[in-house]
């Protein structure tokens, strides 16, 4: 069995610090690119009205 300071269990999946971390990243970085994505395009429509 895989030993370490912090995993996160699901059910009898245990994932490790280093998968969680990125999987936050991840969705934290996609989620900031769509905010940036979206507004740039709200501020373009804006300019056409």
């Amino acid at each position: 069995m895989y030993n370490s300071i912090f995993s996160v269990a699901f059910g009898e999946l245990e994932i490790s610090e280093i998968t969680v971390f990125i999987l936050v990243s991840l969705t934290v970085f996609i989620f900031v690119t769509v905010a940036v994505s979206s507004l740039s395009l709200f501020k373009f429509n804006d300019k056409d009205d």
